[in-house]
């Protein structure tokens, strides 16, 4: 899935 990691401008792949 995707996340959102606040504070930062982009996004992490998190175990798809």
């Amino acid at each position: 899935c995707w996340g959102y990691v606040q504070g930062k401008r982009y996004l992490y792949r998190e175990v798809e």
